[in-house]
């Protein structure tokens, strides 16, 4: 709290019961309690990591890890490794790579960045005899061999687009091993083999790995995206009711819940809102909203912008169908299923990356629910826009989310290779929301990156890119917003802030103790602090 000098917490069991000096509470304290000192350290409210896609953990069970790195730094070294992984494979096998992120390899001003596709894979040694599946980073494409596509009864005469949404690339009529949105990777990830348990192992292993980060809850954003939402639902709340776990929120995949011409299914147990901006819940899953992707990914020139992309497009294919990104819906069609949420008074999560994919995404949510609402409605990533679609988004009650590391990761190359420098300043425009008293939150849409909360107060902070650039300085923030932005703020825009995000009596006990503290650190040193210790409800986890 503003002007209050806060040195001790008092938690019993899984809540703080008290918050204030810590002589008094001392004085106070529950014979046989126990006093832990901070000598020092920085006590903060446990890290909201407000959108990442947790099944896509169970990917890296089944995946080899093509992820940008000093060894798969240029393209060459991917296509070794590639090259390497399906040497000695058995005929019929099968191959599965995720994280290729060709934007951050090596540009050609005539040919734009690297790309994979049959020309490629199909060269590559064994390929004619086992299937290969590459993930790209972003989460939007996907290449396979020509095998795969035949084991998967995908051809040049038969590749109909899915019904929701997504299309395979296609050059004079013959298909180049390149897909857009994740429909189109549906048959062949149904030869992953995913082993169950497995799968939750590697979910439960990536939630360890934020609570490394200091992160306490995880809120995931499409539930049911992989398919079989009963099924995901049941492990999502397996997650959220053992009492080591983060916690968990998850919004459910829109077009799960509401298939495009179908009748919803009837899941027992699924607990909708039952009134005008509630909550949801499964079990002990809390449900905020549901999810609904307006367009694809900037850095894989899916993302729907108003003006062009730098040219030249790529993958080479996507430049024939479009300059600037694609809609994964017409706006009558996005109305609809948003519409069919809102009667059902569910709040909605809207995927946009760019300005003209977030003009349709406003005007569906000002379809489906008007002004004033009371929904917590909020846009995924906001990452390019216009000052004017935030007074919209104001007068909606719509708040961002915002993936900062467009900045600290893709910044360079967004500015010098696939936007150009006007609309790379205004990445990710936390001020223009802070400026509106709009809440706003950080996240890390793994797998599109990696959870670290401090990162991206750093990144929100001082506006830099991989290689020391500012993008953007007036639109800078300063810490203590930063801090709010991975905590009190994405609580109230998932609905439970009257349960988490600050340290005040009667919440949940989420902490994390910092080898110092974020508010005075130079602010180019803020994501090397320690994260000396988390605290799930009341409870220690283990730091190793």
């Amino acid at each position: 709290m503003a002007g209050e000098q806060v040195t001790a917490v008092a938690v019993t069991g899984e809540t703080i019961v008290d918050v204030g000096d810590a002589d008094r509470i001392t004085r106070e304290a529950r014979p046989g309690a126990v006093t832990i000192d901070l000598g020092g350290d920085t006590l903060a409210p446990g890290f909201v990591e407000a959108h990442a896609h947790i099944v896509a953990a169970t990917q890296t069970t089944y995946s080899v890890d093509l992820r940008h790195s000093p060894e798969l730094d240029t393209y060459e070294k991917v296509l070794e490794k590639i090259a390497r992984e399906i040497a000695q494979l058995p005929t019929g096998a099968w191959k599965f790579f995720m994280n290729f992120d060709p934007s951050l390899l090596a540009f050609n001003k005539e040919l734009g960045f690297p790309q994979l596709g049959f020309d490629v894979l199909d060269a590559l040694p064994n390929s004619q005899n086992v299937n290969v599946f590459v993930e790209n980073a972003s989460g939007h494409i996907a290449y396979a061999n020509s095998s795969a596509f035949a084991t998967c009864k995908i051809t040049d005469a038969d590749h109909p687009p899915p019904i929701d949404g997504g299309w395979y690339d296609a050059k004079g009529g013959k298909l180049t091993g390149v897909m857009f949105e994740p429909p189109t990777f549906k048959p062949f990830l149904d030869h992953a083999g995913l082993d169950p348990l497995a799968a939750i192992d590697a979910m439960f292993g990536f939630l360890h790995t934020a609570h490394m980060r200091g992160v306490t809850t995880v809120a995931d954003p499409a539930v049911g995206i992989g398919g079989k939402l009963k099924e995901e639902l049941e492990v999502y709340h397996l997650m959220a009711a053992l009492p080591i776990s983060t916690d968990i929120v998850g919004s459910i995949d829109l077009t799960s819940l509401y298939p495009p011409g179908g009748e919803s299914p009837q899941i027992d147990g699924l607990l909708m809102p039952a009134r005008a901006g509630a909550t949801g819940s499964y079990g002990a899953l809390v449900i905020p909203a549901v999810k609904l992707w307006a367009d694809g990914s900037t850095q894989g020139y899916t993302g729907y912008l108003t003006e062009d992309y730098l040219a030249p497009v790529t993958p080479e294919g996507l430049r024939q169908q479009t300059t600037n990104g694609e809609a994964d819906w017409s706006q009558d069609d996005m109305n609809t299923l948003i519409g069919r949420a809102r009667n059902d008074n569910w709040g909605v999560l809207v995927h946009a990356n760019g300005d003209q994919g977030l003009d349709m995404a406003l005007k569906a949510i000002k379809y489906a629910y008007g002004e004033g609402s009371g929904f917590r409605n909020r846009i995924e990533h906001c990452t390019v826009t216009k000052p004017e679609q935030y007074n919209t988004m104001m007068s909606l009650g719509v708040t961002p989310t915002y993936l900062t590391n467009h900045i600290a990761i893709w910044g360079d190359t967004f500015r010098d290779n696939i936007l150009g420098a006007p609309r790379a300043e205004r990445l990710d425009a936390v001020r223009d929301a802070l400026d509106r008293g709009m809440p706003f939150s950080f996240h890390c849409d793994y797998a599109t990156s990696l959870p670290d909360p401090l990162m991206y107060m750093q990144t929100a902070i001082t506006r830099q890119t991989a290689t020391g650039a500012v993008l953007g300085e007036d639109l800078a923030i300063d810490a203590l917003e930063a801090l709010k932005g991975v905590t009190i703020y994405p609580a109230r825009q998932l609905g439970i802030d009257d349960t988490i995000g600050t340290l005040a009596a009667g919440k949940r006990a989420n902490l994390v103790r910092l080898g110092a503290n974020p508010l005075t650190t130079p602010a180019d040193q803020i994501r090397w602090i320690r994260i000396v210790g988390t605290w799930v409800r009341g409870r220690a986890v283990p730091m190793d």
